[in-house]
């Protein structure tokens, strides 16, 4: 496999985008973008490498997963034409917290560990 996969950590205000290696094993933080320049910078990061796949991360509480994550979903989708999963983000922002990189900002590292989590789950269906 020769494309990458993207992970977005989803805020309010914030997101956080992290992406594979090209052999889809290891993930790396990327970079934290302001929510409204989102659309922006994918477009970006898709003419830049060959991704195959875009992960979102998804809040799910007992009360069912949290829709928002959802709606971003559907709307990368259908703007740039990519397969697009949900991930369970459970724990990762707290996980992130003790990484504490200056470089990328807590949410970048979030989202490189739901990426991670994504291909550790998915590594023998690749």
């Amino acid at each position: 496999m020769n494309s990458r996969i993207i992970s977005i950590d989803p805020g309010r205000k914030k997101c956080g985008i992290s992406i594979s290696d090209e052999m889809c094993i290891i993930s790396k933080p990327l970079m934290t973008v302001k929510r409204e320049e989102l659309f922006s910078v994918l477009a970006g990061l898709l003419k830049e490498y060959s991704v195959s796949e875009i992960v979102v991360g998804q809040t799910v509480t007992l009360n069912g997963p949290y829709k928002p994550s959802a709606f971003l979903a559907r709307k990368i989708s259908s703007a740039f034409n990519i397969k697009v999963s949900l991930y369970d983000e459970n724990l990762s922002t707290k996980r992130a917290l003790r990484v504490k990189s200056k470089k990328h900002g807590d949410d970048a590292v979030s989202a490189a560990i739901i990426l991670q989590d994504f291909l550790n789950e998915n590594k023998d269906t690749a």
